[in-house]
């Protein structure tokens, strides 16, 4: 937020925030309706195993991504 902020021209800040906030929410919405979603099809086992996989996929492909930027060889996180 303080960098959007930052960024944002003064008469302009409530729409940028508004519009971080709304795009959070349904960042935060999907994946959970997807999974209820899942779950009435494939069960809540196969939904809940399906989804620790999306996540754990997600966290290496961002590991992987912040692991080759320049800079971030050789040092831990």
């Amino acid at each position: 937020m303080t960098m959007l902020n930052s960024n944002t021209p003064d008469g302009r800040r409530a729409e940028v925030a508004s519009a971080f906030f709304i795009v959070m929410y349904v960042a935060i919405s999907l994946p959970v309706i997807g999974v209820g979603l899942a779950a009435d099809l494939a069960g809540l086992r196969a939904a809940g195993v399906g989804f620790s996989l999306a996540v754990a996929l997600l966290a290496a492909s961002a590991l992987v991504a912040l692991r080759g930027q320049d800079g971030s060889r050789g040092r831990c996180l």
